[in-house]
């Protein structure tokens, strides 16, 4: 079902741009820097592997979005939006050096050892409102918001390691597949334009809070014989906030 609502969003979004001759399209494309407890944690305070943390361990990332933007009539400067953005989150340092260390130490143990860390995505619809206040020089200043959806991703997490012995070989892989999440999404914002083209603005996204849950599947190799062991797990509720700086350009 809530898979279903965030569809439902994402054409609307399509559809405004379509339905309204008047209607104004801008492309944006910037940095996303975590906030509060999404960009912060280590290696005992990571909800992705810690049940009552929230710390989502994230560093900085980029967005690339889109923006509808509709006038109301007989209310001057005033406009219905539609916003859908795409957001990538690496881990932060921290997570970083604790994955770096155990890099090191198992390179040292073993003849093969590799590895992929979870990123994040976030990927929220909203709809909402945008007042424009035009200056001079064909400089304007506006403020925005808007209220939604988001769909947050975080890729796998994969490790790989093998050994070689003497009589043959022993090789281990290990995945854990995260779900993704529908969440409540809300932003605010504001910022500068010149000549009705180009953009400048800064916005603040609170995408909700969820569970991580997701299942993680352990298959050995040893002389000939194979294993396969499988098991749900669960980690924090991780509630992303990022502060998004952007350009955008009219289209």
């Amino acid at each position: 079902m809530k898979k279903k609502v965030f569809l439902g969003l994402a054409l609307m979004a399509m559809l405004a741009g379509a339905a309204n001759a008047q209607t104004t399209f801008t492309l944006k494309l910037g940095g996303a820097f975590p906030q509060d407890d999404f960009g912060q944690g280590d290696e005992d305070r990571w909800g992705l592997m810690i049940d009552n943390s929230k710390k989502g361990g994230a560093g900085t990332g980029f967005t690339l979005g889109g923006e509808w933007v509709a006038p109301i009539s007989n209310i001057n400067g005033l406009g219905l939006s539609v916003t859908i953005d795409a957001i990538y989150n690496g881990l932060n340092s921290d997570i970083n050096e604790l994955f770096d260390d155990l890099n090191l130490d198992y390179e040292d143990e073993v003849d093969e050892f590799s590895m992929s860390t979870p990123k994040y995505i976030n990927i929220p619809v909203m709809l909402g409102l945008r007042y424009s206040f035009d200056l001079n020089n064909g400089l304007a200043i506006f403020a925005d918001g808007g209220l939604g959806a988001n769909l947050r991703i975080i890729t796998p997490f994969n490790m790989h390691m093998e050994e070689k012995y003497d009589g043959g070989r022993a090789e281990t892989d290990m995945t854990m597949t995260f779900n993704s999440a529908v969440s409540f999404a809300f932003r605010v914002g504001a910022g500068i334009t010149i000549n009705q083209k180009y953009s400048l603005g800064v916005d603040y996204y609170a995408l909700g809070a969820s569970k991580v849950k997701g299942e993680e599947v352990t298959e050995s190799y040893y002389n000939g014989e194979r294993d396969r062991e499988k098991e749900d797990f669960k980690g924090g509720k991780i509630a992303p906030a990022l502060l998004m700086l952007r350009l955008g350009i009219a289209l």
